[in-house]
């Protein structure tokens, strides 16, 4: 992990450096059709296969388990104007980080608070509750039905498992399906 006050050389050769985004390309396909369903508007989109929320994942997925006070997937540097969450990531990069807050390292409901407060000056990523993983794909399957969940800042289900996969016009896909729970975060 990055402490948030590092020379920015530990980024990485050419990571501060401006590159065009490329155009979305092969739209016209997608204007022209019609489709029954978002699903099938998207087919040769995802930038890797991923099984459905109903099918096992392959023997390449790493999973990480534990008791979190938040599990969050994102790929903007900040969220908001004056709330730098990840300053490395980029929009341009087919990487999402997987953001995991354990329970186990928090002492009190307090010190979450604190967390949040630490982001302003980008403090909150050399926190040692703090885990950061880069990742292609993301499935988080919740144990219990209990806790709050929103996608987006959209209230969803309790309990409701969901995964995260990018794709080539630079939306996230998120798909959602109830499906056997297991206390399990897996990514890729």
């Amino acid at each position: 992990m990055l402490p948030f006050n590092c020379d920015r050389k530990m980024f990485g050769g050419d990571h501060f450096d401006y590159r065009n985004v490329d155009q979305a390309t092969g739209l016209e396909r997608l204007e022209k059709e019609h489709f029954s369903s978002l699903e099938q508007s998207l087919v040769g989109t995802s930038l890797m296969d991923i099984p459905s929320l109903d099918q096992p994942l392959g023997e390449n997925w790493k999973t990480v388990e534990g008791d979190w006070v938040m599990a969050n997937v994102s790929t903007l540097s900040h969220l908001g104007s004056d709330i730098p969450f990840l300053p490395s990531a980029r929009l341009d990069e087919p990487t999402m980080y997987l953001t995991l807050i354990d329970w186990n390292t928090i002492k009190t409901r307090f010190h979450v608070a604190d967390l949040f407060l630490f982001m302003e000056s980008s403090k909150h990523l050399a926190h040692p509750c703090m885990q950061i993983i880069p990742a292609k794909a993301v499935r988080v399957e919740p144990l219990t039905k209990s806790g709050y969940f929103a996608i987006d800042g959209e209230p969803c289900e309790s309990g409701s498992s969901f995964q995260v996969v990018p794709n080539k016009y630079c939306a996230t896909v998120i798909g959602r399906k109830e499906v056997v729970q297991t206390e399990k975060t897996t990514f890729r």
